[in-house]
């Protein structure tokens, strides 16, 4: 399925994002394949129904499947009722198109997905009649929008229009704050997700009674590639990596991670110890807030604790989210470094970078950045 380069889509408030949770090892032949199997061609809109109730409709759910790739197109689940779109069908083999260009081909044979239809849920928003929890917002039918989904067959079956955290940034992030409070509703809500796991956006509610995290994005932090912070957030935090283990962290001696450009630092002011749970839900939720964060310049970042005095409650270790992931005193930081890995993390700490960090100074006064 061949695609202009120069063609630019998907159009905001649809958004794509590239992430291995959707998959690794994909080939481009394969996606491509795949691609040509399910969907029809025209100019012209036509029916898209949740279940055959239009004469000569398109059924979603639908999926196509060649070699190790697999495609499904889905709508997301918040509203109530029966689901119909009007799409126009290349509209949806140029998205396609784009995931796998932009995901397998050029970000490392990652899967990815891509929204279309996003504008109903924001306009919902802009209308002033949604919730401010919007777990608790009737969603009308207007608010219908679906994804296509490029994915390794080994990969769980996501739908990510209800599982994404980058869903309710997006939402929150374009509208116009109509709703007071519901913006940075819709920002906490995503901070308790984490993607590949079943909570919905719209079952989320954000309580009041826990600890806040603080998830601050620095320019200053330098630029990060998005596909080398991925890489280090699959390489150490995916399936299969050390999920029951623990990291000690002491004063003075942090952590380093790295990947290419992107350099991932957990340091403390005391000496704590760290399950791998906690890093890897504060990694992942600086991840959606700062590097693929819908509409945001991908920037550096870091999360800590940071309570407000009526939020004491802290969770169980079990049900951590990004609300609630790290202990008082940690840090981590995500951070640019063109600087090639020292060797070691002692070295580390006397690199440009590193030391622009603490300073609080910009990075891009770094060699090469």
């Amino acid at each position: 399925m061949p695609v202009d380069p120069s063609v630019s889509v998907p159009t905001a408030p649809d958004f794509l994002l590239c992430n291995a949770a959707y998959g690794a090892g994909l080939r481009t032949a394969d996606c491509g394949a795949a691609a040509l199997i399910q969907f029809a061609e025209g100019q012209v809109p036509f029916p898209y129904v949740d279940h055959q109730t239009v004469y000569l409709s398109h059924t979603v759910p639908f999926e196509a499947t060649f070699g190790g790739c697999i495609i499904r197109v889905q709508f997301a689940d918040h509203s109530a009722g029966s689901t119909l779109m009007w799409i126009i069908p290349n509209d949806l083999r140029t998205l396609t198109s784009q995931i796998i260009r932009h995901c397998v081909t050029e970000e490392r044979g990652i899967g990815g997905f891509a929204t279309l239809g996003l504008a109903g849920a924001i306009a919902f928003v802009d209308s002033g009649t949604a919730m401010t929890d919007i777990a608790l917002s009737p969603w009308p039918a207007y608010t219908h929008f679906l994804t296509i989904t490029v994915s390794s067959v080994n990969s769980p079956e996501i739908n990510p229009g209800n599982t994404d955290p980058s869903i309710p940034i997006a939402i929150g992030t374009e509208a116009r704050g109509h709703v007071p409070g519901l913006i940075d509703t819709c920002i906490r809500t995503a901070q308790m997700m984490q993607r590949g796991s079943s909570r919905t956006w719209y079952d989320t509610h954000v309580s009041a009674g826990l600890d806040h995290m603080s998830y601050q994005c620095d320019k200053n932090l330098g630029s990060p590639s998005e596909v080398d912070c991925t890489q280090i957030e699959w390489s150490q935090f995916g399936p299969g990596q050390s999920g029951s283990n623990t990291l000690a962290v002491s004063p003075g001696a942090p952590t380093f991670l790295h990947s290419n450009t992107c350099y991932l630092a957990i340091s403390a002011a005391l000496s704590v110890i760290l399950t791998w749970a906690q890093i890897q839900t504060a990694v992942s939720t600086l991840m959606n807030t700062c590097i693929q964060a819908p509409f945001h310049p991908v920037q550096g970042g870091r999360a800590y604790y940071s309570p407000s005095p009526s939020h004491r409650k802290r969770q169980a270790a079990s049900s951590v989210t990004g609300l609630d992931a790290l202990p008082p005193t940690v840090n981590i930081t995500m951070f640019e470094q063109h600087e090639p890995w020292p060797g070691s993390a002692a070295a580390e700490l006397r690199t440009c970078a590193w030391q622009a960090v603490l300073a609080g100074l910009t990075v891009s006064h770094c060699p090469d950045i």
